[in-house]
């Protein structure tokens, strides 16, 4: 309700600029992973467009960010078309590459900045300390990510004689899994 009680309002001309942001943000988002994906699936620009328009409305639809799981899946169908297809398991590196990359350098500005600005009290400081363990949870995703692409076959020996402790079967499909996802890793 507005101050003399005529109800909202609601200027459409921000409407334009707002919708011009979304589509910079979608192109620049597609931009930033055709790099990670094209040693694996090369697409077009448009296939990669369409792929990254779903995938990204996805994410946003599907509790959970289960939505992340549109792309490499979609990835999948197109290559499949095309004669050259790729196991969802490698693309789906490429995701948690830029998703780990993403949030790394969010957690560093929001680091900053929180550093940076003046504040005092335990709110300022719950909010540091949120900065921190964010910092905290993605650079350890990067190291850990960094550490399999290189260590491949310890990062695959690992991975399979903890979840051997539960199934030797279990430990098995995942190792396939973790295989395909590393070769998306080390391209």
């Amino acid at each position: 309700v507005g101050a003399h009680g005529e109800g909202w309002s609601v200027d459409l001309m921000w409407l334009l600029p707002y919708f011009g942001i979304l589509v910079l943000i979608h192109v620049m988002r597609v931009i930033r992973w055709k790099p990670l994906l094209d040693p694996i699936a090369p697409l077009s620009m448009a296939e990669h467009n369409r792929i990254g328009a779903v995938g990204f409305m996805a994410m946003f639809l599907f509790p959970l960010r289960l939505g992340e799981l549109v792309r490499p899946y979609l990835v999948k169908k197109a290559t499949a078309k095309l004669g050259t297809p790729v196991r969802m398991s490698e693309v789906l590196a490429t995701v948690v590459v830029e998703r780990v990359i993403d949030g790394l350098v969010v957690s560093l500005f929001l680091f900053g900045v929180l550093f940076l600005l003046p504040g005092e009290g335990a709110s300022a400081d719950r909010m540091k300390v949120g900065a921190f363990a964010a910092l905290a949870v993605f650079g350890a995703a990067a190291v850990l990510l960094a550490g399999a692409r290189w260590q491949h076959e310890r990062t695959k020996t690992f991975v399979q004689m903890t979840a051997g402790l539960v199934s030797k079967r279990l430990a098995k499909g995942i190792g396939r899994i973790l295989d395909d996802f590393l070769r998306g890793l080390r391209r």
